[in-house]
Parts: structure tokens; sequence; C-alpha cells
């Protein structure tokens, strides 16, 4: 079996976890530069609102990353995680442009994930890359209970495309 994703092998800073955290910090600079250049008082307190709406999504988005970024290593160290094993079965790929998640079962597990919602765990469908597909051979460690949509977070894959 080939290992293909390992959580302790991923890095807080990936740049695609960091887009949204990325444009908001560019929001609330862009709001203070236009805030000191701004004439009227009226106009200063608008965009004094604005930016602490800004800032505090900014501060819940990297919190929610943290939390996760945290859990999910945590718990693949002190293997606190399922494991299944088995073919691939009742596949359903994302399509390319998203608007639903990739979904296959294990031994009669659902797993579902979509390359659009930002996850330390694995998350890269068929459209994208990725390497699940129907009838392969799968060693998946995961976790339930976290932030996501249906708690199971794939922390480590192996894939074994001989069988």
């Amino acid at each position: 079996m080939i290992e293909y994703f390992n959580i302790q092998n991923s890095s807080f800073f990936s740049f695609d976890l960091f887009k949204p955290i990325l444009f908001i910090g560019i929001t609330i600079i862009t709001l203070i530069i236009v805030m000191l250049k701004a004439k009227p008082k009226n106009i200063k307190i608008i965009i004094s609102i604005f930016l602490l709406f800004a800032i505090s999504l900014f501060y819940g988005v990297l919190s929610i990353n943290i939390k996760e970024y945290k859990i999910l290593k945590n718990r693949y160290r002190n293997k606190e995680y399922n494991i299944v094993e088995g073919y691939v079965f009742e596949f359903e790929p994302m399509p390319y442009s998203g608007k639903k998640y990739e979904k296959f079962k294990v031994e009669d597990i659902e797993f579902e994930y979509s390359d659009f919602r930002s996850t330390y765990a694995f998350n890269k469908t068929k459209s994208h890359g990725g390497p699940i597909d129907e009838g392969v051979y799968v060693k998946i460690y995961y976790t339930e209970g976290i932030i996501g949509r249906n708690g199971k977070k794939i922390i480590g894959l192996w894939i074994d495309k001989n069988r």
C-alpha cells in the first residue's frame, strides 16, 4: 500500500486554508487606509463598523482553522481514530465545478468531502486529481465528532492499486 495522505505530514500554513484569512486581512488593511483618508466623520464611522466586522470575521476563521488543526493532529498522534480497510463502492464523484460532495463507502462506512471546503483532513476529489475511485482498495484512518458536515474526517489514507 502506498501512503497518499497523512495529517502528520500536513503543515498548518497551507495556502488553500489561508485564502479566506488572507482575503479578510487585505480587506482590513484596505478599510484602515480608506478610513485614514476619509474626510467626513460619518464615513469614518461607517468604515469603522465594517472594520470591526472584518476583524471579528478574521478572528473567527483563524480560530476555527487552529482548532481543527490541533484536534486532528492530536487525534492522530494519540491514535484516537477508527480504521477501515476495503474496496471503495457506491462512489459518487464531485463535479469539477463543485455543487455537491464526493461520496463513497468502505465496509458500509460513508465518507464525503469537497475541495471547496477548507479542512486539514483529506479532501482531494477525483475531479481535481484525487486518488479515490470505484473499486480501489484503501485503508483509511478517520475521526468523528469535530468541525464539519458529517463529522468524519480522513486523517490517514493508503491506496493499493494492485489489488
